[in-house]
Formats: structure tokens, sequence, C-alpha cells
């Protein structure tokens, strides 16, 4: 799943390091210095550079599809509750 083009403030995870942290629930923040900004799962990242591959190391890899730059800056965010679920259901 890829999301692009959204500007919403997502709660960042500062403690997840690798892509496999977290069992992989989670989504990845790409922002170019360009203003161009996508989602990515691990999942689909971990296919391509494999589970062990650390976040700081998907900085340098990552290449903007709008740009082509390099310099993107990566981080790891919490997944978005879906619309009308409340915190807890109980």
């Amino acid at each position: 799943m890829r999301q692009c083009g959204y500007a919403t403030l997502m709660r960042a995870l500062p403690h997840i390091l690798k892509l496999s942290d977290q069992g992989g629930n989670f989504l990845v923040d790409v922002r170019c210095k360009c203003g161009y900004a996508c989602w990515l799962r691990p999942k689909d990242l971990a296919g391509r550079y494999g589970w062990d591959m650390t976040l700081e190391a998907l900085q340098l890899r990552m290449r903007c599809s709008k740009c082509h730059g390099k310099a993107a800056q990566v981080t790891a965010v919490a997944e978005p509750r879906p619309r009308g679920v409340p915190k807890n259901p109980h």
C-alpha cells in the first residue's frame, strides 16, 4: 500500500530502528526536500531490502520519484486509526 501526498501529522515512533521492529506494524514516512512525501509499508520494503535493514541505512538508499534526489528523510510513524473507531471500544 502506498499513499502519497498526505500532509497529516502522524505520531512518530522513535524507538523503531529496523523494518522488523514491532512486527512491521507501522508505516515508513518518506519525505524529500522537494516537498514530495509518501507512506510505505515495511513489508513492501523488506521484500527488496530485507527485514534487517535499518531506517538509517534505508534513508541513504531511498530516491525521490519526482526529483530523483537521494536526500530523503525516513521516519517510522504509527498507522492511522480508521475513522469512527474509538480509542477504547469497551
